[in-house]
């Protein structure tokens, strides 16, 4: 009940005012070197790789939308992922592994992360693995069929994500945030679907 909603927020809200107004905190990225860190922890029986990479990107960029299914085809897409399929599927390696991409609207920040759960023992198998899958993809990229069957999971993925109140609001509320409709959501789905190998 819109009415009553709005009603009920009016009256819990009026008057309230921010004693420090609203100011933006922007992302900066840096470059820093590559290193590589190791966390021992002897008490617990699995071991956590993660491995990130940031960039200077907005979502706005040219190649964000394929940046988005590149993180989809590697490891966002879960189980038909590259690097699902490499650690867990074929050679067993590993519990769980995936990849998440975060590019800011605002600020040029992006990064890419790559993640998996593992026995210890298999912790610089896994590493590897990873390694040779992303310089696979940068090397010979991706083939015809990976890229249709990407973007159809990931155009229907962002669709499931649509229909779901909670992410929807969150949609929305971001876009309000940075001044956009839904139709940039359409416009970016758009992009998606004409990219090409």
């Amino acid at each position: 009940d819109s009415t009553a909603t709005l009603d009920q927020l009016g009256k819990m809200f009026s008057g309230w005012r921010s004693k420090t107004p609203y100011v933006h905190v922007a992302a900066v990225y840096t470059a820093v070197p590559a290193t590589r860190q190791t966390v021992e922890t002897p008490d617990k029986p699995n071991a956590f790789l993660i491995a990130g990479h940031t960039f200077p990107m907005r979502d706005v960029d040219a190649d964000y939308p394929a940046l988005e299914l590149v993180n989809y085809l590697m490891g966002g897409g879960m189980l038909g992922s590259r690097l699902v399929a490499r650690v867990r599927t074929k050679e067993g390696l590993s519990y769980t592994a995936g990849s998440a991409l975060a590019v800011q609207t605002r600020d040029p920040f992006g990064q890419f992360i790559a993640m998996a759960i593992q026995a210890p023992a298999n912790a610089e198998k896994v590493e590897r693995a990873f390694i040779e899958e992303i310089e696979r993809a940068i090397r010979d990229g991706f083939t015809a069929e990976e890229v249709a069957q990407g973007k159809a999971g990931f155009l229907q993925a962002r669709q499931v994500v649509r229909s779901q109140d909670a992410q929807l609001a969150t949609t929305l509320a971001t876009s309000l945030l940075n001044d956009r409709m839904m139709a940039w959501e359409a416009e970016l789905d758009a992009k998606i679907q004409a990219l090409t190998p």
